[in-house]
C-alpha cells in the first residue's frame, strides 16, 4: 500500500513529524501597527524586518517592505488571491497595504531558510521536506498560481517544540511571479534553479506550472546532495541547463540510492514537456521513495521485523557471538519474533504471547489467545496482530492490557497478517484474501489461483500475494485483480515491494515485476527454490533451500556476488549495517561427522563468510535483529540472543 492511505498512516504515526500545524490569524493592520526590529534580508525587490504588533496580542510577523518603482496595479490584482493561499507548508499572508508603500505582513519563521540547512537533514527528514514543498506548491497550482522563483532561499522554516522536525514553508508565492513580470528581467532568479524556459523562453516556451516542477526538483536536488543541480558562472550555468548537463544525484553523493535518481531527474528534464505533467506525479514518487527508506530507518531503531523491505534491520553482531541469553521454557515458538523498543515478543503453539525483555530475556508478562498454534507476531501502531490456525485473527496492545479485537474467518490460516493503517489483510491456505477492519466483518474477499501459504506484502495501495501458480496484486480497496503473473513454479515465500517493483522468487527463479502493471522487468535463474529475500537501495540478496545465498543488483537482477554452503537449506536472510544474516536447516545435517552451523554472517559487499553459529537445532525461521542483537529461533522453539 503505497498511496495515499499508506503514506498518511505513516506520517501520522511517525514520531518526528509534527502533528496540527496551525497558522497565525489573519487580521487588519495599518501600515502604522507596526513596530520594526531588525533586518532579515533585503534584495533589489524588497527589505524583510522582524517587527511586532502594536496591539495587546503583540503578534511577531515579517514585515516585507516592496520597492514600489517595479509595480504598477498588479500588486493589488495578485495580493487578493494571497489569502486563500492557507495550507500547513505554504508562509501565511496575514495582510497587505500601498500605503505609504507596498507593504505585506507574512507569518513570521524564525528557524531561518533552507539555505542554511542544506545537507544538514537526514535522507528520510530531506525527502519529507520535498514532499510538504510539493503539497504545498499543488495547493497553490489547483487556485491558480505559480511561484516561479523556488529557491532554498524562498524555503523558510518554523521551529517545532520537542523532538519532531522543524516545518518547511514556501513564501513569496504569487509574489515571485509579480516581481518577475513587474520588474522586466530576472536578475532576481537563482541560475542554480532557474528552468530552461527562464532563460531562453524562445526556445523551450513560457514559464508555468512545470517551470515549478523543476525548480523543486532542483531544490530536492540540493537537499540531497549538498549542491545545487547546476554551479559555476552565470554563463556557465546557463550552459548547463539548457543542454541538460546535470550529474544524476546518486553520482554526487555515494550514500544516496540510485532509484531517486529517476524522480529528480525527470522533474529537471530540459523540456518543460518531459517533465512531470503535474507536481503531483512528484510528490507520489517522493512519497514512495519516503516510504521505503522510513521502513529502512524505522528497523535500523527499532529492530522491528519488518516485511515491507525484506526484513532490514540494525548492526547485528559484527564478530562470532555468544549466547547472551536463552529462553526455553516456554512453549514450542511459531515464527521469528517481533520487537518494540525493549520488549521481545514471540507466539506459540499453544496460542500464548510471550514478551520477554531484549536485554535480560526475562518473560515480562504473557497473554493467552486461543488454544492452537498462533502465526508469528507482527507489530504496527503499537499492536500485535496474530491470527490462529482456526481463522481468528487478532488485534492486541502491545503491553500488558489484555484487550483488544478479533474476528473469526472461518479459514485456515498459516501466514502472519498484514496491516497498514486500520487495515487488516490476511491471507488463507485455500487461496482466500481478505480485507478487515477489525472486529466487523471483511470489507471485501478475494479468491486468487493456488493455495497460499506465505504472508504478501503491501505496497503501492496493491496487496502482492504469492501463490503456488505465481504472484496476483490486487487492488486494497476494492479486492480488484488487477494482475497476474504466471511463473510457472510455485511462490511460497513472501515477495519483497521496494520503490515500483516487486521482487519474488519460485522455484529456480527471481523476478522483479512492475508494481503497476505486473510486467517482467527482469528475471534471473538460480539453483534451487528461493526461500526469502531482502531488499535495499542498491540489492536484492535472495536465500535459497541449497544452501546459496546471492547478491543481486536491484535495477538489473545481474548477480553481483554469491556464496555457497553445501548441504545447507537457507532462510530467508535479515540485511545488517554490513552484513547479512540467515538460520540454517536441512534433513540429515545433524547426522554428519563434522557437525554443520545454525546461523550464519556473510559480509555484504563480498559474500565472505564472517562468522557461523551452532545452536542446538537447526534454525528453520529468519533470525531477527535488535540493535547489535541477533534473535533466532531453533526447531525446539528456544529463542536465543546472540550478541
Amino acid at each position: 500500500m503505497g498511496g495515499e492511505r499508506e503514506i498518511e498512516a505513516v506520517l501520522r504515526e511517525h514520531r518526528r513529524v509534527p502533528g496540527e500545524i496551525t497558522g497565525p490569524p489573519r487580521v487588519e493592520f495599518t501600515y502604522e501597527d507596526f513596530e520594526k526590529h531588525e533586518l532579515l534580508g533585503t534584495g533589489g525587490t524588497a527589505t524583510v524586518y522582524r517587527a511586532t504588533v502594536d496591539r495587546p496580542e503583540g503578534e511577531t510577523v515579517a514585515l516585507k517592505e516592496l520597492h514600489d518603482d517595479v509595480f504598477s496595479e498588479s500588486f493589488e490584482r495578485e495580493a487578493e488571491l494571497w489569502p486563500h493561499l492557507d495550507h500547513d507548508y505554504i508562509i501565511d499572508v496575514i495582510d497587505w497595504g500601498t500605503e505609504p508603500r507596498h507593504w505585506i505582513a507574512l507569518e513570521y519563521a524564525d528557524g531561518g531558510t533552507l539555505a542554511d540547512h542544506i545537507q544538514q537533514h537526514s535522507l528520510e527528514q530531506s525527502l519529507w521536506v520535498g514532499i510538504c514543498l510539493a503539497r504545498g506548491l499543488r495547493y497553490a497550482h489547483e487556485r491558480g498560481v505559480v511561484h516561479l522563483d523556488l529557491k532554498p532561499e524562498n524555503v523558510l522554516f518554523r521551529q517545532m517544540p520537542g523532538d519532531v522536525w522543524d516545518v518547511p514553508k514556501i513564501t513569496d508565492l504569487g509574489l515571485a511571479k509579480l516581481l518577475l513580470t513587474d520588474s522586466g528581467d530576472i536578475e532576481g532568479l537563482s541560475y542554480h534553479y532557474a528552468a530552461p524556459e527562464q532563460v531562453r523562453p524562445d526556445e523551450f516556451g513560457t514559464p508555468d506550472q512545470r517551470t515549478d516542477i523543476y525548480q523543486i526538483g532542483g531544490v530536492v536536488y540540493a537537499l540531497l546532495t549538498g549542491v545545487p543541480p547546476v554551479a559555476g558562472s552565470r554563463r556557465e550555468m546557463v550552459g548547463q541547463t539548457v543542454a541538460g548537463d546535470i550529474e544524476p544525484p546518486s553520482s554526487v553523493n555515494s550514500s544516496l540510492p540510485r532509484s531517486l535518481d529517476v524522480p529528480i531527474l525527470t522533474a529537471l528534464e530540459t523540456r518543460p514537456a518531459d517533465r512531470y505533467e503535474d507536481i503531483l506525479q512528484l510528490r507520489k514518487a517522493l512519497e514512495r521513495a519516503f516510504l521505503d527508506i522510513h521502513a529502512i530507518e524505522e528497523t535500523r531503531q527499532k529492530g522491528v521485523d519488518n516485511r515491507r523491505t525484506g526484513r532490514v534491520a540494525a548492526s547485528g553482531p559484527t564478530t562470532t557471538p555468544d549466547s547472551a541469553w536463552v529462553v526455553d521454557d516456554t512453549p514450542i515458538l511459531t515464527g521469528p519474533p517481533a520487537v518494540l523498543g525493549d520488549d521481545v515478543f514471540v507466539t506459540t503453539r499453544d496460542g500464548t504471547v510471550h514478551v520477554v525483555s531484549v536485554h535480560s530475556g526475562a518473560v515480562t508478562y504473557e497473554v493467552t489467545l486461543s488454544d492452537t498454534a498462533l502465526t508469528a507476531p507482527v507489530l504496527r501502531n503499537n499492536c500485535l496482530y496474530t491470527a490462529d490456525r482456526n481463522g481468528t485473527v487478532y488485534a492486541v496492545p502491545a503491553s500488558d492490557d489484555q484487550s483488544g479485537k478479533r474476528l473469526d474467518v472461518q479459514h485456515t490460516i498459516h501466514a502472519p497478517p498484514l496491516v497498514a493503517g486500520d487495515t487488516v489483510v490476511v491471507t488463507t491456505a485455500d487461496g482466500l484474501v481478505l480485507a478487515l477492519t477489525l472486529p466487523e466483518t471483511p470489507r471485501w474477499e478475494r479468491r486468487v489461483p493456488g493455495n497460499v501459504h506465505a504472508a504478501g506484502a503491501l505496497s503501492h495501495d496493491r496487496v502482492i500475494v504469492p501463490t503456488f501458480d505465481g504472484i496476483a496484486a490486487l487492488g486494497l480497496e476494492t479486492g480488484r485483480l488487477e494482475w497476474q503473473h504466471s511463473g510457472g513454479a510455485p511462490f511460497r515465500h513472501p515477495p519483497t515491494v521496494f520503490g515500483e517493483t516487486v521482487y519474488a522468487g519460485g522455484r529456480k527463479t527471481v523476478v522483479g515485476l512492475d508494481i503497476t502493471s505486473g510486467d517482467r522487468r527482469w528475471e534471473q535463474g538460480i539453483d534451487g527454490g528461493v526461500t526469502g529475500m531482502a531488499v535495499t537501495p542498491d540489492a536484492c540478496y535472495v536465500s535459497t533451500d541449497t544452501g546459496v545465498v546471492l547478491s543481486l543488483d536491484r535495477p538489473s537482477g545481474s548477480e553481483r556476488w554469491r556464496s555457497t554452503k553445501h548441504r545447507h537449506e537457507f532462510t530467508g536472510p535479515v540485511v545488517g549495517t554490513d552484513a547479512l544474516y540467515v538460520g540454517c536447516s536441512g534433513s540429515g545435517r545433524k547426522t554428519l561427522p563434522a557437525r554443520m552451523n545454525d546461523v550464519y554472517a556473510f559480509e555484504l559487499e563480498s559474500g565472505r563468510e564472517r562468522w557461523s553459529y551452532a545452536t542446538d537445532s537447526e534454525v528453520p525461521h529468519t533470525p531477527v535483529i535488535a540493535g547489535d542483537t541477533l534473535l533466532v529461533v531453533d526447531t525446539n522453539g528456544v529463542l536465543y540472543a546472540l550478541a
